[in-house]
């Protein structure tokens, strides 16, 4: 199992929705998503409440941080999920994944590619 985030990534309403693809192995069974965090460049970390989200084969995992929008900036940040994975055998183990990508706020973007 090797999931990734999604990039770029979205503020829905308030919420900062992140996402990725799965990449499932040839045993693997099912994907328990626990918790999401994402640093912005100026520091600032938020995270997803912990969770227990189950994602099988083909699925895309996703969840949301709620009040993202004003606290975390847009623009390149980083990202850590972290899940269980239940393989064939029946036994599990704990995963986590890294990534970096961009935020971008919807409602400013045009703003944003004018004025740059």
């Amino acid at each position: 199992m090797g999931p990734k985030f999604d990039d770029p990534l979205y503020f829905q309403g308030d919420d900062l929705e992140v996402c990725g693809p799965t990449n499932f192995g040839p045993n693997d069974i099912s994907l328990e998503l626990l918790k999401v965090t994402v640093v912005d460049q100026n520091g600032v970390e938020r995270h997803t409440p912990d969770l227990s989200i189950f994602f099988t084969a083909g699925d895309m995992w996703e969840a949301d941080i709620d009040d993202a929008r004003g606290v975390l900036a847009v623009g390149r940040v980083r990202g850590v999920g972290r899940g269980r994975v239940t393989v064939r055998n029946g036994n599990t183990h704990i995963i986590e994944w890294a990534d970096h990508f961009e935020i971008i706020d919807t409602e400013t973007f045009l703003d944003d590619v004018e004025s740059g």
